[in-house]
This record gives C-alpha cells, sequence and structure tokens, in this order.
C-alpha cells in the first residue's frame, strides 16, 4: 500500500491511501487525481511525503518532495539505506480557476432583485 501524506507544521498528514497490493501484482499505482488543496494547500512548494507500507502497517520506504519537483522529474530516490526509488509515469496538474480568477479576468456580474409588495400571492 502507498499513502500520500502533507506537511503541516511539523506533522503530516494523511491525503490518500492506496489499496493493499498483494505479492503478486506489480508495485505500481493507477492514476490517482488529488486536488491541489488537499495535496499540499494551493502551494507548490510545501512538502508532501510518497510512504511505502507493509500489510502489517509498517513503513519500509518513503520520500519527501514538493509538488514543484513533481513538474521538473520523473524519478525520486529514496536517500534511506534501503534505497529505492519511485516514478512518475504520468504526471499531470490541471489548475482550475477560482472565482476571482474570474473577475481577475474581467469578468462583470449583474445582479437584480426585486420584492414582491403586493397582496397577489395571499396573506401570509
Amino acid at each position: 500500500m502507498f499513502e500520500i501524506l502533507r506537511a503541516v507544521g511539523s506533522q503530516w498528514i494523511s491525503v490518500h491511501k492506496t489499496p493493499l497490493l498483494d505479492k503478486k501484482s506489480p508495485k505500481t499505482i493507477n492514476n490517482i487525481m488529488i486536488p491541489m488543496g488537499k495535496l499540499c494547500n494551493d502551494n507548490k512548494e510545501n512538502l508532501i511525503k510518497v510512504a511505502a507500507i507493509d500489510p502489517n502497517g509498517k513503513v519500509f520506504g518513503s520520500i519527501q518532495l514538493k509538488v514543484s519537483d513533481l513538474e521538473n522529474t520523473d524519478t525520486f530516490t529514496s536517500s534511506s539505506k534501503n534505497g529505492g526509488s519511485l516514478r512518475f509515469t504520468t504526471k499531470e496538474i490541471i489548475s482550475k480557476p477560482s472565482f476571482a480568477d474570474y473577475q481577475r479576468a474581467g469578468l462583470s456580474i449583474s445582479f437584480t432583485a426585486a420584492i414582491d409588495y403586493t397582496l397577489s400571492n395571499g396573506m401570509i
């Protein structure tokens, strides 16, 4: 199983866990989508950690990196004595504009409100 965590202060918060892999299957993860806000609080310089976990729940390897590193590199190597590497075969960062982004780009919104003071709807 693999777990993706993000750094919050001096703690690591779990963001995503993959299903447990059996011994015969290749150690690959199918495509997953994690929103940037959830992964790194929309800050590409925040640290994230990818940890490999055995069926007993023990971490046997992990790699720390920044989301900005993902844009430039495909393979990351662990600095632990057990070694190991993590390779991203497919990665895509999709930007979804916020409401404020639309306003900065010049979007204008018109709003009209009306109050009906007549008794055409009956007594309340």
